[in-house]
């Protein structure tokens, strides 16, 4: 929680500006008043800041309407409290609170002429405000008694969890006796009285029982009762604060770093899964090239022979040949070892077509050539022929047929 900048609004935006600095147990590290254009501490204007709006400046109030949308709510708001009002609604900003068990809103009325410039003195001095909430609902609520603060010739009572009103010391009395007239049942049991200097005589004819307790720095009790999480933040429609309140991401911050670290683990695993498939792969081209070598251990240009083979089997995959590449493995099988006894010998081309192989060859006598397509018709599953053999003036060319015998 970090520390907290407090702002008191007054009644009169061109009046006195007190403030105070709260530190993260809510214990007060500065305070202090400004006057006129005086301007804050800059280190100051970087902490997240609460205004609290004067009580007799706010109408707390109930309102009814038949709709569950949010947007036709606000709209709606201005029209169905109208008649409660004594002001125009044009000149009134209208701030939604909660829904209460009954069905009623909870709404917060000020005046834009106020607001307006409060929040043209305080651009001035540099600051935006994350949330302002009525004093009237920083008094503490409980269900047996209702609560009034009495401080700078003003009174403010909270009556329930979005509800209140403010008094003058002389009116105090009479709005006491009939806000308990109107909760009827639900009228407290006494009324728990926090005051900063003398009480008003006529409170002792109050209908209920007084609870007094002295304050000596209501302010500084106010501020740190500022964080009632039902407090109807005035900041809404045309006064929304778009700035991110930090103080309500924090919550999320340790689930956001674990998060942060499940990512960083998972990539850590795809890069090593990535690097052990290319690894996996590497050793497969390796076992390739090595089978290919067993086969053709006289060819001159490994790779090239097995890239001419991958390309042919394609060309079968797609359908050019009826055994669609099983053929021709299984013939390379049969002949590898055949052809790899002669070391004379060097493969210089093949081609697959129709179930048949058809191998070139060269050697240092046509005498080889027969030899090896001897050899190969002895072997059991394969049938060979000679289809050329021309003698050159270093070497002997040759073409054998070679296919796979029915026997």
């Amino acid at each position: 929680m970090a520390e907290r900048l407090i702002l008191f609004l007054g009644d009169d935006p061109d009046g006195p500006l007190h403030w105070l600095q709260l530190d993260q147990a809510e214990r007060v590290l500065e305070r202090g008043v400004l006057v006129g254009d005086e301007a804050l501490p800059a280190e100051l204007t970087a902490s997240p800041a609460t205004g609290l709006a004067a009580g007799t400046r706010v109408l707390l109030a109930k309102a009814r309407v038949p709709t569950r949308s949010r947007q036709k709510l606000l709209q709606a708001l201005p029209y169905a409290m109208e008649d409660q009002l004594a002001d125009d609604v044009d000149t009134l900003h209208f701030a939604l609170g909660q829904r209460d068990t009954e069905g009623a809103w909870g709404v917060a009325v000020v005046e834009r002429d106020w607001l307006d410039r409060w929040q043209q003195r305080l651009a001035e001095l540099g600051i935006t405000l994350q949330r302002l909430i009525p004093e009237t609902l920083c008094l503490p609520l409980a269900s047996d008694h209702w609560c009034a603060l009495l401080h700078a010739g003003q009174a403010v009572v909270r009556t329930g969890q979005q509800a209140g009103f403010a008094a003058d010391h002389e009116t105090l009395a009479v709005l006491l006796d009939a806000a308990l007239e109107e909760a009827g049942e639900d009228a407290p049991q006494e009324i728990r009285l926090l005051h900063a200097g003398a009480l008003p005589e006529d409170l002792d004819d109050t209908a209920l029982p007084l609870q007094p307790e002295a304050l000596q720095a209501p302010r500084d009790w106010l501020a740190a009762h500022s964080r009632d999480p039902h407090a109807i933040n005035l900041l809404q429609g045309d006064y929304a604060n778009n700035r991110i309140d930090r103080s309500l991401l924090r919550p999320w911050a340790a689930v956001a770093a674990l998060f942060v670290a499940w990512m960083v683990l998972l990539s850590g695993s795809l890069v090593l899964e990535q690097r052990q498939l290319r690894a996996e792969l590497a050793a497969l081209d390796a076992a390739v090239l090595e089978t290919l070598r067993e086969v053709f251990p006289q060819a001159t240009d490994v790779r090239q022979a097995r890239d001419r083979l991958q390309t042919r089997l394609g060309q079968l995959e797609a359908g050019d040949g009826p055994d669609h590449g099983d053929g021709l493995l299984e013939t390379l099988r049969l002949i590898g070892p055949i052809l790899r006894q002669d070391e004379a010998i060097t493969l210089s081309g093949m081609s697959w077509r129709g179930g048949n192989l058809e191998i070139e060859l060269q050697g240092d006598s046509l005498q080889q050539i027969d030899r090896l397509s001897r050899q190969l018709n002895a072997a059991n599953g394969i049938s060979a022929e000679v289809r050329s053999a021309s003698s050159g003036n270093e070497a002997v060319q040759g073409r054998l047929l070679v296919r796979r015998s029915s026997s």
